[in-house]
């Protein structure tokens, strides 16, 4: 990852602590702690890699999970320390600043379950992508489970009607994505990322040698609707509580989950290929 993606997130670290807050962006919460609470063991040592200010890893360290953390910014580490001190009776994580592609200060083996939603966004090369998941794959237990998330481009494609309407003037850009898409310089209040699709997605992690235990989109049949959400929020509750319960319950199923925003995929270590 460039020093493009740590400035950027050094230069906004609240903005991503709040940003799961926002109506919208609760789908792609309560989603993720669904999965861990579903596919995680009950117990045992966590990496969250990609962590950010540390949303996740609090919600493990308030299930009794041993934590490591680890981000490629400092400043939203900062963020995360100042977090977790406000917690009682939590274990003490351990905090790490590192790039997801070179963990080995993180012994092989070590973790029972690997939390890993954000570098695969900014990693533009493929064999960058395919070193990260290696080293995710070394420092995973034998039996443990991992969450790996993409963007999807099938699902930004709905969502940029709204969001960059002016780039689909170019027809061979908007035809781009139903492929895998890579922006190499800061893009709609981004930075330099990539997007993937679901076929995709999963032969990279074949490679490596994980076997995909399923995946959900996170948006489920909301996705793209970002504005129409956010205004049901404000002005019918209940409609909105229930849309968000049916988010829930929905985001596994084939017919919604490929064409959300967010992939996230439950995988296991299978044969090393």
């Amino acid at each position: 990852m460039s020093k493009h993606v740590s400035n950027f997130y050094n230069n906004r670290p609240e903005k991503e602590w709040n940003r799961l807050e926002h109506p919208y962006q609760q789908f792609e919460f309560v989603t993720t702690l669904d999965l861990i609470s579903k596919y995680f063991p009950s117990k045992g040592h966590v990496c969250d890699i990609g962590c950010g200010p540390g949303r996740y890893s609090i919600e493990l360290l308030k299930k009794g999970y041993e934590v490591t953390m680890v981000d490629l910014s400092s400043e939203l580490l900062e963020i995360a320390k100042g977090q977790v001190a406000q917690l009682d009776g939590v274990p003490s994580p351990t905090i790490i600043c590192a790039d997801a592609r070179e963990l080995s200060m993180l012994p092989s083996g070590q973790f029972d379950a690997v939390l890993h939603l954000g570098p695969m966004y900014h990693l533009l090369e493929r064999k960058d992508r395919l070193q990260t998941l290696r080293e995710l794959s070394r420092i995973l237990s034998d039996r443990g489970t991992a969450i790996v998330s993409y963007l999807n481009s099938w699902g930004i494609l709905r969502y940029g009607v709204k969001r960059f309407p002016d780039l689909f003037e170019d027809a061979l850009f908007l035809k781009s994505m139903l492929g895998e898409v890579t922006i190499p310089e800061a893009f709609e209040n981004f930075t330099e990322c990539f997007w993937s699709t679901p076929p995709k997605a999963s032969l990279e992690l074949s490679e490596v040698g994980f076997d995909i235990v399923t995946y959900i989109g996170c948006e489920s049949f909301a996705s793209g609707m970002k504005q129409p959400i956010e205004e049901l929020y404000t002005s019918n509750q209940k409609a909105y509580e229930n849309i968000l319960q049916l988010v829930r319950e929905t985001c596994e199923l084939e017919q919604f989950r490929s064409t959300a925003e967010h992939l996230h995929f439950v995988v296991k270590k299978g044969e090393r290929k």
